[in-house]
């Protein structure tokens, strides 16, 4: 029988997946608990916003006040340096494991070198991995402070972790930084996929402008004429005027249902009973919700991404460039029912081969505990 030391991880995220369940936290979801099965101990530092959180996993939590304090001037993630590095220093992990795109990157790494252990960028966006150009940090200089933190990540951290191909050569090119390539990962679906009720056109996210759920909105209008064609959109709500005008032009939208945030299992049922899935980011890594669709047979729509060019090579969805040219796909989908349906087939082909939970996460613990 293999003997595997244990080992003390502590995963360090702005943000716990009770408070936002997105993408990030999703995946650190995922690796805590494949963590925990492999006999290690999981330590989970974050920003607290309420007292008491659900602890399912058994997860040793770390909860920091979070600091409110006005962002005119940019992100200031970095006031919490202290409060994280004594926080590590109790701990005394083995390894640390970030997925953000903040100066807390920067904090771990910092104590990393400092105290000789191993630690693991794993990138969150591409953005987080694109130079900006000085003149566009300057007007908030806290965010220049940021910036300066992820460049220090990469070029410090221990690993760097891409789950796309595109953006371990952008870390190459940019930074002159090799990265580790482990796709994202999804459980196999357990739902029964059912595409018998009516025609669904899904949007998953949470809501902020990058995201542009306001062209989601102008879609729906767009095929409002279309009998028996229904838009609905999952996420969790914004805050202030952005969000209020979305809700007004949602209102308008008779076609079209917006349920907020959904837990995960009830975000999969939807999926394995939707026909098409739209994503309108400005841009993304490879999003989760592309695995979560193909793994349930559902062809994407895209507007501005396409990851690696797996939705045009694979043949699984269609990579649109324009909102004219997303809403000729779509209703080719529509009007193609064969096609669609051979997409799906290949999607849900690709992504058990690819993406599959039990490969993608074999590939980070072993390398959390080469």
């Amino acid at each position: 029988m293999e003997h595997r030391k244990k080992l003390i991880i502590a995963i360090v995220m702005p943000s716990y997946y009770e408070d936002i369940f997105g993408g990030s936290e999703y995946q650190a979801s995922l690796l805590a608990n494949a963590a925990i099965n492999h006999g290690h101990e999981v330590h989970y530092i974050f920003a607290a916003t309420h007292e008491h959180y659900n602890n399912p996993l058994n997860i040793k939590l770390h909860p920091i006040k979070r600091i409110k304090i006005s962002k005119r001037m940019g992100s200031t993630w970095f006031i919490y340096y202290k409060l994280i590095f004594d926080i590590l220093i109790e701990i005394k992990a083995d390894v640390l494991y970030v997925r953000s795109g903040t100066s807390w990157a920067a904090i771990t790494t910092s104590y990393a070198k400092q105290y000789g252990c191993k630690s693991i960028w794993h990138v969150a966006s591409s953005n987080d991995i694109t130079p900006k150009p000085f003149l566009s940090l300057i007007k908030r200089p806290f965010d220049l402070i940021e910036r300066k933190a992820i460049e220090y990540t990469i070029k410090n951290a221990t690993y760097v972790v891409a789950h796309a191909r595109f953006q371990a050569d952008l870390l190459l090119k940019h930074y002159d930084r090799n990265a580790i390539v482990i796709l994202k990962e999804q459980p196999v679906p357990i739902e029964p996929i059912d595409k018998s009720g009516p025609f669904t056109i899904l949007w998953v996210s949470n809501i902020k402008p990058l995201k542009q759920p306001e062209i989601f909105i102008r879609l729906a209008d767009c095929l409002k004429t279309v009998k028996d064609l229904r838009f609905i959109m999952i996420g969790r709500p914004a805050s202030g005027k952005y969000q209020d005008n979305l809700m007004m032009s949602i209102a308008q939208a008779r076609n079209l249902n917006y349920l907020g945030e959904q837990p995960i299992e009830k975000v999969n049922q939807y999926f394995a009973q939707s026909h098409i899935f739209v994503n309108t980011s400005l841009f993304e890594g490879l999003p989760n919700t592309f695995v979560q669709a193909w793994m349930r047979e559902v062809p994407i729509v895209s507007m501005l991404l396409d990851p690696d060019d797996i939705l045009t090579k694979q043949n699984i969805g269609f990579f649109s460039r324009t909102f004219e040219q997303m809403v000729q796909d779509i209703q080719f989908l529509i009007n193609n029912p064969a096609t669609r349906q051979k997409m799906g087939e290949r999607a849900r082909s690709y992504a058990l081969q690819n993406h599959s939970l039990d490969i993608n996460m074999g590939k980070l613990i072993k390398l959390i505990e080469s």
